[in-house]
Formats: C-alpha cells, sequence, structure tokens
C-alpha cells in the first residue's frame, strides 16, 4: 500500500482487490474508497505515483494503469496492452512516466499517462521498483536480484545481475547512490548507479 497526498490534509493510500482509503484530515480519519469500476473494481491496486502536471496513477492487474486529473474524484482505466501486474511507476525529470511489472514489462508515456509504449527491459525477471538519480539515471530493481540501468531517462536498460540474486523489492536513491531493499531488509551496497 502506498499513499499520495496533494495537501498535508488530503491523501489516498491503495492496496489489494480494489482496497482504497481516504483522508480528509491528514490522517486522523480514514473513508474507504471505490477506485475502478466495473472489470477494475476489484483489482490489485500497486502502487500510486503523480505525474509532474499532477496527474495521479496508480499501477494495477491486468496490464492497467488508473489515473486522475482531479486529485483521486474521479479514475479512468487506460489499458498498456500487457495482460501482467504492473507493480510500480515514476514520473522522471523530463516529464515522461515510467511503470513496471511481471515478467521483466516495462512502458513509458510521454503524454501523461494517456498511451504507453513498451521498453525492452532487457530482462523477463518480475520488476518492482523504478527510481531515478540525481543524474538522471534510472535504475529498477527485480525479483530475480536483477539492477536494470537507464542512462537515457528509461528509453534503454543495461541488466547488471547480482551474485547473491536476492529478491529486490525496492531502491531509492540517495543522490546517485541506490538503497536497495529486499523480502530480508536492505542489501549493502558501494556502488553509483553508473
Amino acid at each position: 500500500t502506498l499513499f499520495r497526498s496533494d495537501t498535508a490534509e488530503h491523501g489516498i493510500a491503495v492496496g489489494l482487490y480494489g482496497w482504497a482509503i481516504e483522508t480528509s484530515n491528514a490522517g486522523r480519519t480514514w473513508n474507504e474508497r471505490h477506485i475502478g469500476k466495473d472489470e477494475q473494481s476489484d483489482q490489485h491496486l500497486f502502487h500510486i505515483f503523480s505525474s509532474s502536471k499532477g496527474t495521479w496513477l496508480i499501477t494495477a492487474e491486468a496490464g492497467t494503469v488508473l489515473r486522475s486529473t482531479d486529485v483521486g474524484k474521479s479514475w479512468q482505466a487506460v489499458v498498456t496492452g500487457n495482460i501482467g501486474s504492473l507493480w510500480s511507476g515514476t514520473a522522471l525529470a523530463n516529464g515522461d512516466l515510467l511503470i513496471c511489472g511481471m515478467r521483466g514489462h516495462a512502458y513509458r508515456s510521454a503524454d501523461d499517462g494517456l498511451t504507453w509504449q513498451v521498453v525492452n527491459s532487457g530482462t523477463t525477471q518480475s520488476l518492482t521498483s523504478i527510481a531515478q538519480a540525481t543524474d538522471n539515471t534510472v535504475m529498477i530493481t527485480s525479483m530475480g536480484g536483477a539492477e536494470l540501468i537507464s542512462i537515457d531517462e528509461g528509453l534503454t536498460f543495461s541488466v547488471k545481475q547480482r551474485k547473491e540474486g536476492l529478491p529486490l523489492t525496492s531502491v531509492v536513491m540517495k543522490g546517485n547512490a541506490p538503497i536497495l531493499f529486499s523480502m530480508f531488509g536492505p542489501v549493502l551496497t558501494d556502488h553509483i548507479v553508473r
């Protein structure tokens, strides 16, 4: 479950089986929300993030991205063409969007999430998390222990397989240094992303 807020008072958290809750008072109370419609109403909602234009996006099951241009009041389902789950997404420094998920699938959008183009990730490992360094290098982590690195803002990737093969669940950047997490906790790393 991840949380997206547009003000200090208002925000939405999402989760499995279409679960979503919303607060209007900085988390003191929460109300259940229904985000998807019809076949999207019980889809797993994996990651919520916002674009540089303020559009909110949720990566979900069945290659679906839900988008809201009114800070979560209404949602539109956008189909990427993928049939697998999409687990993570981010807005890149150049304004484009990048999402990823099962079986190495990755997609980019240059139009604020209205349409999505396939990106060759170079792997079939399921992709779990995306982060961008201060030098604009992009890293994606995978369940098979691979680190995907892009020096052209997610247009192309090179794959570096970690020797221990730990399933990497998340990455955050501290400047140009990645901080990696696995199912077993933080993963020590002493390298920058390039």
